[in-house]
């Protein structure tokens, strides 16, 4: 007897914004004879659904959306959360809403929305969520948006199966929470690194990290330095990037401490630093015999 593999195809879809505060759900299902399964890796697909959203916006002469990490960081947690909990729904087992999470996050906004997508042995992940969302009101109005600026999408896979659970979310920012970078001039970029160099070699404040003499450095000569950012972006083809910086100078010069060899590291940052628009990065690789340091400017 011959036997034929089937497999169920499910999707749902569910949408809310600040002005569509209802919520619409859309569950289809389609058999077919042995479909293809999503194979993508999770950042790619992150990634592709992003450039359609801006590829739909466009048809229109819409802005495009800016990548925002810190809301992608709250999507992210959504999805795996509705995975994990077993549920598909705007608002959370704890009744905190999608404007609530991004509030909890520190993000301040004026302007919210949501869309949500979930689906089971789907061979294309990014034209069916998108199909799916374009063909429902909510979810189109969503992000045919004029008023939103920033969108941050997160996917959660669940473990074992080809079931994914999608949330974005789509924001226009009462205020910046991460400044954009700014380029630096050399001379602005010769007297950071000369500040960095002094707090490695000084022999003060040995009783401080690293990291922390050189937090006090930059705060004593009135320089904006922040630490412990996520940063986070495209880099050409390949799937998004995240990078934790350290510390950041002026909104433009990363300070990362490394366990790698500076050599093995300074190509790839090399490569990220000018594809995301900072001007210099600080590589710092400290052991118990030395302290090596090396600065890589943007091209």
């Amino acid at each position: 007897m011959k036997y034929i593999k089937y497999w169920v195809i499910v999707c749902a879809i569910l949408a809310i914004s600040a002005s569509f505060q209802g919520g619409a759900v859309a569950l289809f299902k389609i058999t077919k004879e042995n479909p293809k399964i999503e194979t993508r890796p999770i950042p790619l697909l992150e990634r592709l659904i992003y450039e359609r959203v801006n590829e739909e916006r466009a048809k229109y002469n819409l802005l495009k959306l800016q990548w925002a990490s810190d809301v992608a960081e709250v999507a992210r947690k959504h999805s795996e959360d509705m995975a994990l909990r077993e549920y598909f729904a705007h608002e959370n087992k704890w009744g905190e809403s999608t404007k609530e999470r991004l509030e909890k996050a520190g993000i301040v906004f004026t302007v919210s929305a949501e869309n949500l997508f979930k689906c089971e042995n789907y061979p294309d992940v990014v034209e069916e969520s998108i199909k799916g969302w374009m063909e429902s009101p909510g979810h189109r109005e969503n992000i045919l948006n004029d008023k939103v600026e920033e969108t941050g999408l997160g996917i959660y896979k669940v473990s074992g199966k080809d079931e994914y659970y999608i949330t974005q979310n789509f924001i226009k920012r009462a205020l910046k929470f991460v400044p954009l970078p700014t380029k630096l001039s050399e001379e602005e970029i010769n007297k950071i690194f000369n500040l960095i160099k002094e707090a490695i070699t000084s022999p003060d404040d040995r009783n401080f990290s690293l990291k922390d003499r050189i937090l006090k450095k930059f705060i004593n000569s009135g320089i904006p330095i922040k630490k412990d950012f996520i940063i986070e972006g495209f880099w050409g083809n390949s799937p998004a990037l995240k990078l934790k910086a350290d510390l950041i100078i002026d909104n433009g010069f990363i300070v990362n401490f490394t366990d790698i060899e500076l050599e093995e590291e300074k190509e790839n940052f090399a490569r990220f630093i000018t594809s995301q628009g900072y001007s210099a990065i600080v590589l710092i690789r400290a052991t118990k015999e030395k302290i090596e340091y090396v600065l890589i400017k943007s091209e």
